[in-house]
């Protein structure tokens, strides 16, 4: 990662400006589990949608991007700016997790 401005243009609503950020003014996203802040990316995890609940009327799987932290391997979903344990979001399902 660089120092310095990054833009960014993404605001809610689809309303177009740019703004600039000072990465180095951030705090950066740690894992709960041991305070590691690097992360391996595009891993997936999958679930299996019942065909009772799928549009096709058949068995599908989903896939559900994960990061893992490199300090301890633990497995999590993004939701925001937090970081949801996968043996969590596991035990309860997406429908009960905020968006």
């Amino acid at each position: 990662m660089t120092n310095g401005n990054h833009p960014l243009s993404s605001l809610p609503g689809g309303a177009k400006q740019t703004i600039s950020v000072n990465l180095d003014t951030l705090a950066s996203a740690t894992c709960p589990s041991c305070g590691d802040n690097i992360f391996e990316t595009n891993l997936v995890t999958y679930k299996v949608l019942p065909a009772i609940q799928s549009p096709s009327g058949q068995a599908q799987l989903i896939s559900i991007p994960v990061i893992s932290c490199a300090g301890c391997n633990d497995l999590f979903l993004i939701r925001g700016s937090e970081l949801i344990p996968v043996a969590k979001f596991q035990e309860t399902g997406p429908a009960d997790e905020t968006a």
